[in-house]
């Protein structure tokens, strides 16, 4: 009886009260890489979704007019937003071994964009 009630009742618990302490538990340190990337994509979503005003501004040295630059900028990081996103949707999927060697291309390119402007997450 004690075993039972260790693992069934006492180990959630402890999950429980580690999430509430600290924010995160073992549990989800067992499979950091999907809860960050659930994490992450959530949070990509909700950024998304929001009335956003400002964005990364790339500076071109043939560009005067910053309103033009503007415009025309605005259309492609909401396509390296989405890509992001969905990026970080595939890897929060639980996947078999095939379809990440598969997706491993992809999921890098998500990656390597989500690092060059995470500076820009912002608004």
């Amino acid at each position: 009886m004690k075993h039972w009630f260790k693992f069934s009742v006492k180990r959630p618990l402890y999950h429980l009260y580690q999430k509430i302490r600290y924010g995160v538990s073992h549990k989800d340190c067992w499979s950091l890489d999907m809860f960050l990337s659930k994490k992450i994509a959530a949070g990509l979503q909700m950024f998304i979704d929001m009335n956003r005003g400002g964005m990364p501004v790339i500076w071109d040295d043939d560009t005067t007019n910053h309103s033009i630059l503007m415009k025309e900028w605005r259309p492609v990081w909401e396509a390296m937003l989405y890509k992001m996103l969905d990026g970080f949707e595939r890897m929060s999927n639980d996947m078999g071994w095939e379809d990440l060697v598969r997706e491993h291309e992809y999921r890098s390119e998500c990656l390597d964009l989500f690092a060059e402007f995470f500076e820009g997450l912002w608004d």
